[in-house]
């Protein structure tokens, strides 16, 4: 870290202070006021600098987000074809269905329709009988 203090030289203040016509013992006294009071202190470049270290870890862990990301939409899209996939085998596997039930039903209705001649035959042949009874009998 570069810092004010040691850059601050004490003895070009004490100098320059002097110069303008302060005690020696007084600019002395002030230029190392002056240097403890900027110890701790860091320059401009120093600054910039960490600033620069910062932005380009900053960059560089957007970059990796942006990479994750990227991995993400990617599996995603996958993710995407699949579900249209599953979703245009259940449509044909609902046609598929519903076609058979349509299929069941009229069967059925038929069978249905069988059974109901069925019925009507064997009536009418218990009332031929019963006629033909009653003919005969009486």
């Amino acid at each position: 870290m570069v810092e004010l203090e040691r850059s601050f030289d004490t003895l070009a203040a004490s100098r320059k202070l002097r110069g303008t016509g302060m005690p020696k013992r007084q600019a002395e006294a002030t230029a190392e006021v002056v240097a403890d009071a900027v110890k701790g202190l860091v320059t401009c470049e120093y600054l910039d600098l960490q600033l620069e270290n910062t932005e380009a870890r900053m960059n560089a862990r957007f970059e990796r987000v942006d990479a994750r990301f990227e991995q993400m939409d990617a599996r995603f899209d996958k993710l995407d074809v699949r579900f249209k996939i599953g979703d245009d085998r259940l449509e044909t596997l609902g046609t598929s269905i519903q076609d058979t039930a349509e299929s069941l039903e009229i069967r059925l209705e038929a069978k249905q329709a069988r059974g109901e001649l069925r019925l009507v035959a064997s009536q009418l042949l218990v009332s031929g009988l019963l006629f033909t009874m009653l003919m005969y009998f009486g």
